[in-house]
Formats: structure tokens, sequence, C-alpha cells
């Protein structure tokens, strides 16, 4: 997934390219894991928001952020965390949040956006409960 979210990071911003890189892989048949790592925070949020969205376009099953490897994640990340989601919905694309550090975990808790991210503490239980489709409250992935 290089497409336009390749660009160099002095045209995203005065971000360092080194404050937030973002991996895509196949976990499994159809289910994309996209893996931020470092901080998102206005000056990196909008290379969260490509891969998410080209993630979500390439048409798998299923999308999980795995939050584990963010030091920071400010309200943009929420933000693009949130317009991820939405976009999947509208996408049919199952979409869920796993894991975190202590700071991560204690603003979803604080916002209430855990359960609107579709979060698990485990990056297992989030790809188990999109290949059975369901959330962490029951409901069905990609359900508005």
């Amino acid at each position: 997934m290089n497409g336009r979210c390749g660009i160099p990071a002095q045209r995203r911003g005065t971000a360092p390219v080194d404050l937030l890189q973002v991996t895509v892989a196949e976990a499994r048949a159809g289910v994309l894991v996209v893996a931020p790592v470092g901080e998102v925070d206005v000056s990196t949020a909008g290379l969260l928001r490509c891969v998410t969205h080209e993630a979500v376009e390439s048409g798998p099953r299923s999308v999980v952020v795995d939050l584990s490897g963010l030091t920071f994640c400010g309200s943009t990340g929420l933000v693009a965390l949130l317009a991820a989601r939405e976009h999947a919905d509208r996408r049919g694309v199952g979409f869920g949040t796993a894991g975190g550090r202590a700071g991560m975990l204690r603003v979803l808790e604080i916002s209430g956006f855990g359960p609107v991210l579709r979060h698990h503490e485990r990056l297992e239980d989030a790809l188990a409960a999109v290949g059975n489709g369901v959330s962490a409250e029951g409901d069905l992935l990609g359900a508005p």
C-alpha cells in the first residue's frame, strides 16, 4: 500500500519522518492489520488517516488497527481512527482496534471511544471478533 500515503514527510507537514510509521499486513485471508508506531498528533494524523483509508479501499473483509505501537495519540489521532471506522462502515468492511499502552487505553476510556472504535485489549481478540463479524459489544461489524 504505497499509493498516495508514500508522500515524503516534508509534504505532509513539518513532522520528522520518524515520528510515525504505519505498516499494513494481512493477518489472515481478507483481514488487514494496520500498525502505527510512534506518535499520532496534528502533524502525523494525516498519514494514519491515509493508510487506513487505503487499507479499507483495497477491499478486505475487515481492518484492525493495532494501537500497541503508539507512544502518543492526540485528539487528531482519535479523529483519524473515527474517520477510519466510518469509512469502513460505509464500505461494508468490518473494523476494530486493538491493544495500546496504558495512556492510550486511558484516552479510549475517558473519551468513551473504545466501544465506538470496537476496541479489544488484545489483537487476537480483535481478529477473532472481526472474523466473526461481531464487536466487543455484540454488535454486527460494518453495521451503522
